[in-house]
């Protein structure tokens, strides 16, 4: 009798752990279907998601273009003369850090998406709400930059809403490359500031297929453009261009 018992409570524990399990992927199973479901575009607001990824698309690609006449920076320091930022002055670096250049990119993403977007008034038939505050965050890698932008939309038509938040772009650049060979002839400079290596510039143009322009601002000042024609922005070569000042 006892072992009947015991066989019994074996066989209630099977069935229990069976009805468990099986509850378990019912549950992760409808949790995946749902997801699946928001995770898939409404054909109806298609068109608007498409319309913001091109918009972040250029917009990135003028923060890129803008920056990099400007030496990486968005609003120019003190140290600047015309539209060129100091990298080298009073014989100190003034090269910004790689984070410094990203929040510069992140700042221009956020101020200027709004003037692509135009507030959506391209989209007849819908009620479009896009006045919450954008968020971008910007990241230099070795081969490309990316955007990861949080703009937070909320659509209606009818009486259907939808949300949308996330967005995100990466635009083919060697901008990284770039700023090591800026830092790097920066660095030269620090160890002979009296005099301009001309061979440290043809050295970092071979090693990194760059073409180096020097230019005579004044009897003080040299701009350097760095040309990178591997990279094609609105089919034109990429320019990076700052400021040294001799004494």
């Amino acid at each position: 009798m006892f072992i009947m018992n015991k066989r019994g409570q074996v066989t209630l524990f099977v069935v229990m752990a069976i009805i468990l399990v099986g509850g378990a992927f019912a549950i992760i199973y409808t949790q995946t279907d749902l997801f699946k479901k928001t995770e898939t575009m409404n054909p109806e607001i298609a068109p608007i998601k498409t319309f913001i990824d091109n918009c972040l698309k250029s917009t990135a690609e003028d923060a890129l273009i803008y920056i990099g006449h400007q030496g990486g920076y968005y609003d120019l320091p003190k140290l600047s003369i015309d539209t060129y930022s100091y990298y080298f002055y009073n014989n100190k670096s003034m090269v910004p850090s790689v984070q410094k250049i990203e929040s510069e990119l992140s700042r221009y993403m956020a101020d200027m998406l709004p003037f692509c977007t135009q507030n959506f008034t391209n989209f007849t038939g819908f009620d479009i709400n896009s006045n919450s505050k954008i968020v971008s965050k910007s990241i230099i890698l070795s081969e490309k930059v990316r955007f990861d932008v949080d703009y937070p939309i909320l659509i209606k038509k009818g009486a259907s809403a939808y949300r949308l938040s996330s967005f995100s772009a990466e635009i083919p650049s060697r901008l990284f490359t770039i700023y090591r060979v800026a830092q790097n002839f920066t660095s030269v400079q620090l160890e002979d500031p009296l005099s301009l290596c001309v061979s440290c510039l043809t050295n970092l143009m071979i090693n990194n297929d760059f073409y180096i322009n020097m230019e005579n601002y004044d009897n003080n000042t040299v701009i350097f453009t760095i040309t990178d024609n591997q990279t094609l922005i609105n089919q034109n070569s990429y320019e990076f261009i700052f400021a040294n000042k001799y004494d």
